[in-house]
């Protein structure tokens, strides 16, 4: 429906126009009657306003800024009744609406409001989607991932939710890739250099909450609604579109349909992650009864603060809790697991039946898969050897901290590590600190050191590759000739027979030794 259209409907209300016949073209999604003055909170493109201009008739420049407003917002065009409050409209309003061709209709004082709507909204032709929008109001979704792949795969648009600090809570399947962020790790932060004043902004003018509130960027093509709990902004939902049609769509009340459902779901689903951590406690109390095998895991990822977790009930940090459980129901063999939160990120305990347990280099290649396909690609996780006793999870996990230090540094390439693989570096690690076993380690390595670096590195690939020459030629990207040509005089040098056992041995844990200084 356009403006002309609806000036026909209600003509028999002796609605006539006062300016702007060229603006009759324009078409109307929405009717809307205003009641307070800061429309510019509320209006969207291709709404009809219908007024009395109560709230602003003894302000004349508020009237004009009124029409100034609505030109800038793409609305419709307004219909107003004159004679009950406002005689008649100011000539600098007039003129505006005059040079932008935006249409103002004039309604006598004694046709009520009502009739005019009834008649409007009735002929309102089905918004946009109207189907689409339909059938996710009447949907049902398991979580909010699934909601916004629905969103996106019905309209194109792609939709997020962020901390009020800018960390990443909730996304789709999606690649997030806009001038606001390029990464969809959660508690990502956005790339865009002032993103924290738009998010200071969002802030002080939604202080309280006001139903439907949005905050428009059209250079940045989004609006951001903040989401409330208890009172309190507990996230920001970005909807972002990328040409006009989807603006239009964006821009109609008909989003808060989608806006609406994803608030929903999302405190839903904080409802469930937070049921299901205490399910898993109360399974804990249990565990000292099972007799099973269990494996301490520790989780060390960015979190959100606790300070900026404490104004609402909803808690980000339970969203990595349950990216965790995820990967610990792919294990198989797993009877149960148990997680708990520390200042680095998590402790997970899992159970295994003793007749289901299966290696931890199994399970550590398991998690390394997962954690890379999860929110949280980035974490580093360590895995503990199997025990028996609950009573021994304290020390277990003071061991098994120490783990992901060192394997950062003897395997910067790897994520996930394992104490039977690596808790021999444990001992190396307080040995490195001996100042005789330092001495002893400079006695053997510091001939290769001063003569050349890079004989230590060939040492060492060669070493580790149970003494290949070709393959260490490669790992090295050295011609195999240079490799022999290191070997030889790393022997001449140090008088090392490289064929011996012992020998390799005292060098295996010299340059162990040297890695951990």
């Amino acid at each position: 429906m356009n403006v002309y259209e609806a000036l026909d409907m209600i003509s028999m209300y002796d609605a006539k126009v006062l300016i702007g016949q060229e603006g009759l073209n324009r078409s109307i999604s929405s009717v809307e009657v205003m009641e307070v003055p800061q429309i510019e909170e509320w209006i969207t493109p291709n709404t009809l306003i219908l007024t009395t201009m109560y709230s602003i008739k003894d302000d004349p420049q508020s009237q004009n800024e009124l029409i100034k407003t609505l030109i800038n917002n793409e609305a419709s065009g307004i219909i107003v009744k004159l004679g009950r409050f406002v005689e008649r409209l100011p000539e600098k309003a007039i003129r505006l609406a005059e040079e932008r061709n935006f249409t103002i209709i004039i309604l006598p004082v004694n046709i009520h409001f009502y009739k005019v709507l009834n008649v409007l909204i009735k002929n309102l032709e089905t918004p946009m989607y109207q189907n689409e929008f339909d059938k996710i109001q009447g949907s049902s979704y398991e979580n909010v991932y699934t909601l916004m792949n629905d969103i996106y795969h019905s309209f194109k648009i792609v939709t997020y939710v962020e901390s009020f600090h800018g960390e990443l809570l909730f996304s789709g399947s999606y690649r997030i890739k806009d001038i606001w962020r390029d990464e969809d790790n959660l508690y990502s932060t956005p790339k865009l250099a002032n993103a924290l004043h738009y998010i200071e902004q969002i802030h002080q003018k939604y202080k309280k909450y006001k139903r439907h509130s949005f905050y428009r960027v059209d250079e940045l093509s989004r609006i951001i609604i903040p989401l409330f709990s208890q009172g309190s902004v507990y996230g920001l939902l970005h909807v972002v579109y990328r040409n006009a049609t989807q603006k239009k769509m964006v821009l109609n009340p008909n989003i808060f349909i989608l806006v609406d459902k994803i608030h929903v779901s999302l405190m839903s689903e904080m409802i469930g992650i937070q049921n299901q951590k205490i399910y898993r406690e109360e399974l804990f109390q249990n565990w000292r009864r099972d007799n099973s095998t269990i494996l301490l895991v520790h989780i060390i990822l960015n979190k959100p603060e606790k300070e900026e977790r404490i104004t609402t009930l909803f808690d980000p940090v339970l969203l990595a809790r349950k990216q965790i459980e995820k990967m610990f129901v792919t294990l198989q063999g797993v009877t149960n697991y148990y997680i708990v939160e520390n200042e680095e990120g998590f402790i997970g305990l899992l159970s295994f039946m003793e007749t289901n347990f299966i290696s931890t280099e199994n399970i550590r290649l398991v998690l390394e898969e997962h954690l890379l396909q999860s929110m949280i690609p980035n974490a580093f996780i360590a895995i503990s050897s199997p025990f028996v006793e609950v009573n021994d999870i304290e020390d277990r996990a003071n061991s098994v901290m120490k783990i992901i230090d060192i394997g950062k540094r003897i395997y910067p390439e790897k994520q996930v590590f394992s104490f039977n693989k690596l808790g021999i570096y444990t001992f190396l690690l307080k040995l490195s600190n001996d100042s005789e076993v330092l001495d002893y380690v400079d006695s053997i390595l510091k001939p290769l050191k001063e003569l050349d670096e890079t004989l230590i590195k060939t040492l060492k690939s060669y070493i580790e590759l149970n003494g290949n020459a070709s393959q260490t030629a490669k790992n090295l990207y050295m011609n195999r000739r240079t490799i022999t040509y290191h070997l030889k005089k790393i022997q001449e040098i140090c008088e090392w027979d490289l064929n011996d056992a012992e020998t390799i041995f005292i060098l295996q844990f010299c340059l162990h030794i040297n890695e951990l200084k």
